[in-house]
């Protein structure tokens, strides 16, 4: 069988000097194989954050092949825009806020002509969230005082989702859109 992809007809001759001579049609799909290369642009992944996930596809000679359907299986969450640059086709995948965190499975399922998809797999990690306490300590600054314009407060009970305890990490404290201060803890 050469290069060529498509169905084909098969003829089988069966023959005996004692039996009639018989011979038999079959058709014969040929088909190629492509698979998705998967890529993302982080491993990594807030909640409520995009990250593309790209599906990079290829025959079996490592020709970029354009699929004529791709669909992204991805966890809970949206595909906000889809990317179509031929045989690379990217997802700007945004993660439900009510998934939890955790590592999760994407893939892509894709079809073309006289082809079988390989499907390609791969994981992201989606964070989860930090709580904390914040205690100030004045409720109110006086604009030219400049002993009393010093906001002072503290960041204390810091968890995860999860409810454990976390340390070492960055913060910082925006008043009307200013930030005013940042710091990290570790």
């Amino acid at each position: 069988i050469g290069d060529e992809t498509g169905i084909f007809n098969l003829t089988v001759i069966l023959e005996d000097e004692y039996f009639n001579r018989e011979s038999r049609n079959y058709s014969i799909e040929v088909k190629d194989s492509f698979e998705s290369v998967l890529e993302s642009s982080s491993q990594l992944v807030a909640r409520d954050s995009r990250v593309d996930l790209t599906a990079k596809f290829q025959d079996s000679s490592q020709e970029p092949v354009t699929p004529d359907n791709v669909e992204f299986n991805t966890p809970s969450g949206y595909c906000a825009e889809t990317y179509d640059s031929g045989s690379n086709i990217t997802c700007e995948f945004v993660p439900s806020s009510s998934l939890p965190s955790g590592e999760y499975n994407w893939s892509v399922e894709a079809e073309k002509e006289n082809y079988t998809h390989i499907q390609g797999k791969d994981t992201i990690e989606i964070e989860g969230e930090l709580r904390a306490d914040v205690a100030f300590n004045q409720e109110e600054l006086l604009r030219f005082d400049s002993q009393a314009n010093t906001l002072e407060y503290e960041i204390e009970n810091v968890t995860d989702e999860e409810n454990n305890s976390v340390t070492g990490f960055n913060y910082t404290l925006s008043m009307d859109g200013e930030e005013v201060d940042s710091g990290n803890t570790g």
